[in-house]
């Protein structure tokens, strides 16, 4: 799965380092390390433009994603970050001309009135209606106005590529080895769908109003693998920053083209997962199976119940995100829309937010999982391991599995999808369409 947030300029880059041990330990051999992987540097422009590779240190996102300017010397990435004011000043400022406004108009209205002999009453009665009027259409604007929140830079785009909770599972249930092997096909993944971004989204606008896309040298990335989530559920995923500037073919730095990068996005979490499970499939044999209609494709051997052990935080969400509902059905008499039910998800999500703390290592993590995995389940994650490597003994047909699908196959499968379920489509729903049928 791929899901999308913003980084703000100023402090926005600091959640997704201050997790990191300042140590240099290798995080996927040692279970020593205590804290979150250092950050990696990726993209086209990272090195070419900017001189960044390897291991991200504090002081580069602070200069890159805090600051917008090069990390090497005093050179700013384009504009500079714009700085807006704070939401109550700028709701003052806005009642204020909203009242300023709505007076000049009443008094031109009164005046007419005036001149046409209308009488003190009738000009009264439109007073305070006109008074009614002007009020609820500031109610009106002061709510959009709060309902967008502070304004800030977007000085970057946080793609976090996440795994099914059973192959989180998977991992915390494997040895040093097995550990390394999710790891890098989970790596995989995320490389191919970041190549595949970077081919199909690595663009700016120019021109007025941004009328014309124009081609840059590519994307800048420092990415961050984490263990867990903010509940210390296991939850292996990795955050990929990307920054809200790239250099164009006249050699300026601009925004990106987020429109492009969002068009794309459900291929690309699609590719990840494709590629994710080919390599699980190829190097650990597993097997992955789909448990209900719209739902991911799940490790076969990795049941429910194992993995809502450790989904806490999802359980944390749905529970805000009913409470709302309940509360919204009362007081309007009916259901949300989809519209609402979206915004109400996305407020459940941060009110829920916690700060991670993320200062165990990973034999101490493991060692809480395991423990966990008895006193609530009376289960095993040692059996968990050998049930879902060993998966493909539960059934007969992957004792003798079909060959795989030609690429015309799949072409002409995904075809058949996307006609079957989309009125008009893209290359975007072709690529998302796209799936090996013995995957399901």
């Amino acid at each position: 799965m791929l899901s999308i947030g913003r980084i703000f300029a100023g402090s926005g880059w600091r959640y997704l380092a201050e997790q990191v041990s300042s140590g240099v330990e290798d995080y996927y051999s040692a279970d020593v390390a205590r804290g979150e992987a250092p950050g990696r540097w990726s993209g086209s422009a990272a090195d070419l433009e900017l001189g960044l590779s390897g291991v991200v240190s504090e002081d580069q996102m602070h200069r890159v994603f805090g600051l917008l300017i090069h990390p090497a010397r005093p050179e700013l990435l384009g504009r500079a970050a714009a700085i807006y004011r704070p939401l109550a000043e700028r709701l003052e400022v806005a009642r204020q001309k909203h009242h300023e406004r709505a007076g000049r108009t009443w008094i031109i209205r009164e005046a007419e009135m005036v001149a046409g002999a209308e009488t003190p009453e009738r000009i009264e009665s439109e007073h305070r209606a006109n008074d009614a009027r002007v009020s609820e259409e500031w109610a009106e604007r002061e709510a959009a106005m709060r309902r967008a929140g502070e304004r800030r830079s977007v000085a970057g785009f946080d793609l976090t590529f996440s795994p099914p909770k059973s192959l989180s599972v998977l991992w915390a249930a494997a040895d040093v080895a097995g550990r390394e092997t999710i790891w890098a096909a989970h790596h995989e993944g995320v490389e191919a769908a970041l190549a595949y971004l970077e081919r199909e989204a690595a663009w700016s606008r120019a021109g007025h109003d941004g009328i014309r896309q124009v081609d840059t040298t590519g994307w800048v990335v420092a990415s961050f693998d984490h263990r867990m989530s903010r509940t210390g559920d296991v939850q292996i995923h990795t955050h990929n920053a990307v920054l809200n500037r790239v250099r164009c073919a006249d050699g300026q730095w601009r925004s990106l083209d987020s429109r492009a990068v969002y068009r794309a996005a459900a291929s690309a979490g699609a590719l990840y997962d494709r590629v994710r499970e080919a390599a699980l499939e190829r190097d650990l044999g597993v097997r992955h199976e789909v448990r209900r209609e719209g739902g991911p494709r799940e490790i076969v051997g990795v049941d429910d119940e194992m993995c809502a052990l450790f989904s806490s935080r999802r359980t944390q969400i749905k529970g805000r995100l009913e409470e709302m509902v309940a509360a919204y059905r009362e007081a309007h008499g009916a259901e949300p829309t989809q519209w609402v039910l979206a915004r109400m998800s996305d407020w459940a999500t941060l009110a829920t937010r916690q700060k991670k703390e993320g200062s165990e290592t990973t034999a101490e993590a493991l060692a809480r999982w395991r423990s966990e995995t008895r006193d609530r389940v009376g289960g095993s994650l040692a059996d968990v391991w050998a049930r879902a490597t060993d998966a493909r003994l539960f059934y007969d047909t992957d004792l003798h599995p079909a060959p795989e699908p030609t690429d015309e196959e799949l072409l002409s499968n995904a075809v058949e999808t996307v006609e079957a379920t989309h009125s008009t489509w893209t290359r975007y729903d072709l690529a998302r369409a796209i799936r090996s049928p013995r995957r399901g």
